[in-house]
């Protein structure tokens, strides 16, 4: 461990002299996944390697190489030093070479050399710490074999093994390419266009990253650019580190590495990566969208299942410390009770095993990074004093429930494009609960003779073996009858559900009990029903026939020929497409739409919607002149609103805006709940008014109208967009979206108030209703 820390600590120590050194850096300091991650990463894996290769070349034991690598490890901060001294101070360009296979192929052979127009190569100091690491790995091959020409070969493959390094991120583009239906040329152009303009643009999951950096407090696309690829390289070297570290595993001791494989418990790592994939599944249920459509989308889901894969590990191994004695009775093969490994060992890998994990979490952003430390913290108090909560009945059961579901919310909060824990479905989260409290008493059965001895109240302890395991089957199969109950049910899969709990019944109930048949019938079932479940509900999918009464209107909007008579018809569209769909053919349909109102006079006090809030910071002259005239009713509050924080509101603005706000009715009363919202999205207060309290009450007030309504006209679906898209979702009942839905006309087209006449106003609204319903893009073909 102690060789570990060197390692890292000389990366640490390298990036915070490229600070200085590092012309890209502009004098600030890395990013913390720069800082922590990527590049001890990446030095790691170079370690690795070089003492991989050298116990190869050697015949050396690894360990040995190992701790001797930890004191040369210290050359890795001379390429700064070295820089700034031969530059006079002066910064230069440290970074990755890229670039075409002839362009890598010449700076392999120029020692690391730049291409005009491309790659920049290696710095001096690089070089000059490169050239002595060669060096330094020759001397010592000869010295262990007195063979020049190993010494030779070896030298020259640590050259070419730490270009490979260098030139990772050319390589990485390269697989992706590979597995891309619009394959590019490799050069440096393209490259750099895939990590700094494609990936963050194309990304689903990309404001996941747990770190947004604000340098010189301008949070800009830069520092999208910057988190998307370090959080992405990040990944792609820890899951190299690893396979690495197996391999180094593999050369201290194979019987180690055997050992520790065995006890990963494979069934078990497949049931938490069923859970995870039960919440990508819900997850794209709910967003409706394909969730990986980026390498750094990829690389998030690779950091899912790798942080679960690790949690999963270090609780075995803090779960094995903890039950020694029990298992010396019950599950005697353990590798602590065969002393297949030593103290040490264990500890190491155990505490090896929680960087790992919580390396993905914290990489794969704030939720998963949560969802870690409660997953790890209930297995923790699962197996250890003072609490060890697995000696009480029901608790125990009740803990490795719960983990289960935290699997899942794992998966659906990462890929569901939501961070609102409510809108993870309330009867998943019960029916997982309850499901896998009950099921959870199977893992008892095969420990009962060592729960006896150390007193921990489980069924079988409780009733005795024979009467545990018929207890065990019942709840079983009860909870396997569940399963359709809280998440899907018909004839079929009720059918299926009523098999499977059968047959799980029988094999617990078997002479002879064996964990591993539970299992194995269990994941199938899981399988069986989630595929049942995805099958039936995307056929009868309420939020799919949402979608397509979107899309149906949508083509009668594109479609409509005439004058469009509201400018908030365009806002709707756009408001639309930003959020779900990115449709050139919708951006450019509404900006068509708008020069329909370019003398409308409330557009220059509007044309802040249409502009980047963020960059708007200018008012025109014709805006600002209504902002000072006071105009009526909504038009007074709804503009002074929108520009709070770059205007002052009028005195009587709060006053006509918040106080009664229970007793407005009809746009009125939706103008006045968006204008409070805008309000405080601009991050402006009134003094003496809770606009939290102000805009809940107003959302209230509108689901109270909206249930009295007798009509489904254009205010009908405004309420139930403005809600949706507001954060209200949760109080939009789904006979609102039904009726809306019921009203449509055959042609796609909603009225207002002339029979039989589709108005685009009501048509845009219901549209824009069923969009943050089924949160799915309507703007298709």
């Amino acid at each position: 461990m102690d060789g570990i820390f060197a390692y890292i600590w000389a990366s640490f120590l390298r990036g915070f002299l490229e600070n200085y050194a590092n012309s890209d850096n502009e004098n600030l300091i890395m990013g913390v996944i720069d800082t922590f991650f990527h590049y001890p990463f990446w030095f790691f894996g170079i370690f690795i390697s070089a003492f991989i290769l050298l116990s190869l070349f050697t015949k050396e034991r690894i360990e040995k190489i190992s701790r001797l690598g930890a004191v040369f490890s210290f050359i890795i901060i001379s390429p700064p030093i070295f820089d700034l001294i031969i530059n006079m101070g002066v910064q230069a360009r440290y970074s990755f070479i890229v670039g075409s296979f002839s362009d890598l192929a010449r700076s392999l052979f120029t020692f690391l050399g730049g291409i005009a127009g491309g790659t920049y190569g290696a710095t001096t100091g690089m070089k000059i710490e490169i050239a002595l690491a060669i060096l330094a790995a020759g001397f010592y091959i000869f010295h262990k074999t007195k063979k020049i020409f190993r010494a030779v070969a070896g030298a020259l493959m640590l050259y070419v093994l730490i270009f490979a390094f260098l030139s990772l991120p050319t390589f990485i583009f390269t697989a992706k390419n590979a597995f891309s239906a619009d394959r590019q040329e490799i050069n440096y152009q393209t490259i750099n266009n895939f990590y700094s303009v494609q990936e963050p643009e194309n990304s689903f999951t990309k404001n996941k990253t747990f770190i947004v950096e604000n340098k010189n407090n301008n949070l800009s696309l830069t520092q999208g650019i910057n988190n998307v690829y370090s959080a992405t390289i990040s990944i792609i070297f820890l899951v190299l580190d690893i396979l690495l570290l197996g391999w180094w595993f593999w050369l201290y001791g194979v019987k180690k590495f055997i050992a520790t494989i065995k006890n990963f418990r494979f069934l078990r790592i497949a049931h938490y990566f069923l859970m995870a994939f039960a919440g990508i599944y819900f997850g794209i249920k709910f967003s409706g969208q394909n969730p990986i459509n980026s390498l750094f989308d990829f690389a998030s889901f690779i950091s899912l299942f790798m942080c679960l894969l690790f949690s999963w590990l270090f609780a075995v191994w803090e779960n094995d410390e903890a039950d020694t004695e029990i298992d010396k009775i019950s599950n005697s093969s353990r590798p602590l009770v065969e002393n297949a490994l030593t103290a040490g060992e264990w500890r190491a890998s155990k505490y090896l095993f929680l960087f790992i994990a919580l390396s993905f979490a914290f990489l794969g952003g704030l939720y998963l990074f949560i969802f870690t430390l409660l997953f790890l913290s209930l297995y923790h108090i699962y197996s250890i004093y003072p609490l060890r909560i697995k000696r009480f009945f029901g608790l125990s059961s009740l803990v490795i429930a719960c983990n289960a579901l935290i699997a899942v919310l794992m998966g659906f909060f990462m890929f569901s494009g939501t961070e609102n824990l409510r809108n993870f479905p309330g009867r998943y989260f019960w029916g997982i609960l309850i499901i896998f409290f009950l099921f959870e008493h199977i893992k008892n059965l095969k420990d009962f003779e060592g729960d006896k001895k150390d007193n921990i109240q489980t069924l079988p302890v409780m009733l005795g073996l024979k009467n545990g395991k018929l207890a065990t089957g019942i709840l079983v199969f009860f909870a396997a009858l569940l399963a359709p109950i809280f998440f899907y049910f018909n004839i079929i899969t009720f059918l299926t559900a009523v098999f499977f709990g059968i047959s799980l019944f029988f094999v617990i109930n078997m002479e002879k009990f064996k964990e591993k048949y539970v299992f194995i019938i269990y994941l199938f079932f899981a399988v069986v029903f989630i595929g049942e479940m995805a099958v039936f509900a995307s056929a009868d999918s309420f939020d799919a026939r949402a979608n397509q009464a979107a899309t149906a209107g949508w083509h009668w909007l594109y479609q409509y020929n005439n004058n469009f008579s509201d400018p908030g018809i365009p806002l709707i569209i756009k408001t639309i497409n930003d959020k779900y769909c990115h449709s050139p053919k919708a951006e450019t349909f509404w900006k068509n739409i708008l020069k329909e109102f370019k003398n409308h006079p409330y557009l220059p006090v509007f044309e802040r919607f249409f502009s980047d809030k963020t960059d708007y910071k200018n008012i025109s002259d014709k805006a600002l002149a209504i902002l000072k005239t006071p105009q009526t009713y909504y038009n007074d509050v709804l503009p002074q609103a929108l520009y709070c924080d770059l205007y002052p509101v009028r005195e009587d603005f709060a006053a006509k805006t918040f106080d009664k706000i229970e007793t407005e009715t009809g746009y009125d009363l939706t103008h006045k709940f968006w204008s409070a919202v805008l309000f405080k999205e601009n991050g402006c207060s009134a003094e003496g008014y809770k606009l939290d309290e102000i805009i809940s009450i107003a959302a209230q007030k509108m689901v109270a109208e909206q249930e009295k309504s007798e009509k489904v006209d254009d205010l009908y679906a405004e309420r139930a967009a403005f809600l949706e898209y507001y954060g209200f979702k949760g109080l939009v009942k789904e006979n609102w979206i039904k009726n809306i839905m019921d009203n449509q006309l055959e042609s796609g087209a909603w009225v207002n108030s002339v029979k039989d006449v589709g108005n685009p106003h009501t048509i845009v609204l219901s549209i824009w209703a069923l969009a943050e319903h089924s949160a799915t893009c309507p703007f298709q073909e």
